[in-house]
C-alpha cells in the first residue's frame, strides 16, 4: 500500500489561517460590544494636570441626570494604563489635553480648575454655584469631604449638592471702590472741539466710577480660601459682566484714565501689575485663578511709557523699568521660539500651544478672545453670541 505523505508546510499555513480568522472574530465581537456600550451611554475623557497621579475618566452610563460613574485611570508620558477599571477605552487624541501648561496650580487647582469635583459641577449643571466663591475649610479638607460622597464610584446629585452647601459659600470677594481723584469735568475735555464728541467723552467719563472694584479685606488675609489672585489697590473691570481685572483690557482702560486725568488711580493700577510681577513672575491673563497660568500680549512696557509721557516722573521709571525687564525675561524663557527664514534666525514670541478643543486659554493668551466675530451670521436672523450661527 502506498501512503501519501503529509505536506507539513501546507498544514502550518492552514493552522495559521485558522488562528488568524479566530483573532478577527474576537476583534469583531469586541468592537461590537463597545459599539453597543457607546450607543447606550455618552463617554468622554477629562484629563487634569500632568503632574497629578490620578486622572479622571468620566463614563456617563444611561440617561440618569442625577448620578454618574467615576472611573480612575493614570497617565504617564502620554501612555494610558487602566487603574481600578476594566472597561477603559483610549479616547480620541483630539480630546486629550496637552498638559504642558496646567490651567492653574496649587491647593485650589483640584477644586476650581480640573478634576472630578469641578467635572461633577458641570455634569449636574451647577457650575455657576459650586464650587462657591469661598472655601469654608482648608482645600485638603474639602477634597476629603468630596471623596466621602463617592459611593462605589457613583456620585448622586443630592449628595453633591449637600456637599457644596456644607463646604462652600457664595459671597462677594470684591466690592465697589471710590475713585478719589475723579472730577466731573477733566481739563483735557476742553481740547475736544466738536460738541458731540465732547458730550460722548463726558458720558464715557461717567462710567469710570461704575467699573471700579477692590478686593474685600478677607481676600488679602485668607488668599487660599478664594479662587482669585488679589492685588493691593483698586482696579477697573472691562465691563459689568467681569468681576476682576484683565491684563490687556487694562491697557486700553489706562488710555482712558490718562485722558480723564485719573493719574492717581492709574498709578495704583500699575502698582497692582508690579505686585503680580514681584510675587508671580509675570502678569496673568486675569485675576481669576482659572486664567492664572497664562499671560496676555505684554503691554506693560507701553503702559509704563504712557504714564511717563504724561507725568515726566523719572523716579517712576527707576521703580518700574526693572519690572518691565522682568516681564521680558519671562516671555523670553517661556513664550519664545526661534524660526529660520531665508537662512536667518528670528526670535518670535508665541502663546503657549495646546489642543484648542480642550483648552481655550491658549487662544485667549494670544489676545484674540472669543466673541461673535467667530460666527457667520449671514443666514441667521439673530444677533450676538449664542444665536446658532455657523462657526467660521
Amino acid at each position: 500500500m502506498h501512503i501519501q505523505p503529509i505536506n507539513l508546510r501546507k498544514k502550518h499555513w492552514l493552522l495559521f489561517y485558522i488562528i488568524l480568522g479566530f483573532i478577527f472574530i474576537l476583534i469583531f465581537i469586541f468592537s461590537l460590544i463597545n459599539f453597543l456600550k457607546w450607543r447606550n451611554g455618552k463617554e468622554f475623557v477629562i484629563f487634569t494636570s500632568k503632574s497629578e497621579i490620578n486622572q479622571v475618566y468620566i463614563n456617563y452610563l444611561g440617561n440618569n441626570d442625577n448620578e454618574f460613574t467615576l472611573q480612575f485611570v493614570s497617565i504617564e508620558e502620554k501612555q494610558f494604563s487602566i487603574k481600578e477599571t476594566n472597561n477603559y477605552q483610549q479616547p480620541s487624541p483630539g480630546f486629550i489635553t496637552n498638559c504642558s501648561e496646567p490651567i492653574c496650580e496649587g491647593p485650589l487647582a483640584p477644586i476650581y480648575c480640573s478634576g472630578p469635583l469641578i467635572s461633577s459641577a458641570w455634569y449636574f449643571g451647577v457650575q455657576h454655584q459650586c464650587p462657591g466663591t469661598k472655601l469654608l475649610f482648608e482645600p485638603n479638607e474639602i477634597l476629603k469631604n468630596f471623596r466621602k460622597i463617592i459611593r462605589g464610584k457613583v456620585i448622586k446629585k443630592g449628595d453633591f449638592m449637600q456637599f457644596c452647601e456644607e463646604n462652600f459659600a457664595n459671597t462677594d470677594y470684591i466690592k465697589p471702590s471710590n475713585l478719589t481723584d475723579w472730577q466731573p469735568n477733566p481739563k483735557n475735555f476742553e481740547l475736544i472741539n466738536d460738541p458731540k464728541w465732547r458730550k460722548f467723552a463726558v458720558a464715557l467719563h461717567q462710567i469710570w466710577p461704575l467699573l471700579t472694584r477692590e478686593f474685600i479685606d478677607d481676600v488679602h488675609k485668607n488668599q487660599h480660601f478664594y479662587p482669585v489672585i488679589s492685588v493691593p489697590n483698586r482696579f477697573l473691570v472691562p465691563g459689568g459682566f467681569f468681576k476682576v481685572f484683565f491684563y490687556w483690557d487694562t491697557y486700553w482702560i489706562l488710555k482712558g484714565l490718562y485722558f480723564s486725568n485719573l493719574i492717581e488711580t492709574s498709578y495704583g493700577v500699575l502698582k497692582n501689575f508690579a505686585h503680580l510681577l514681584n510675587y508671580h513672575g509675570f502678569i496673568p491673563n486675569s485675576g481669576n485663578i482659572q486664567l492664572s497660568r497664562r499671560s496676555q500680549p505684554p503691554f506693560f512696557t507701553q503702559m509704563i511709557k504712557d504714564y511717563f509721557d504724561i507725568t515726566k516722573n523719572k523716579s517712576f521709571l527707576q521703580e518700574f523699568l526693572p519690572l518691565a525687564e522682568k516681564e521680558l525675561k519671562w516671555w523670553n524663557q517661556n513664550r519664545s521660539i526661534i524660526f529660520e527664514f531665508k537662512e536667518k534666525n528670528y526670535l518670535m514670541f508665541q502663546y503657549k500651544p495646546l489642543f484648542f478643543w480642550s483648552s481655550t486659554a491658549s487662544a485667549c493668551e494670544s489676545g484674540i478672545d472669543f466673541s461673535s466675530r467667530w460666527y457667520n451670521w449671514k443666514n441667521n436672523t439673530e444677533n450676538g453670541g449664542g444665536g446658532g450661527g455657523e462657526v467660521k
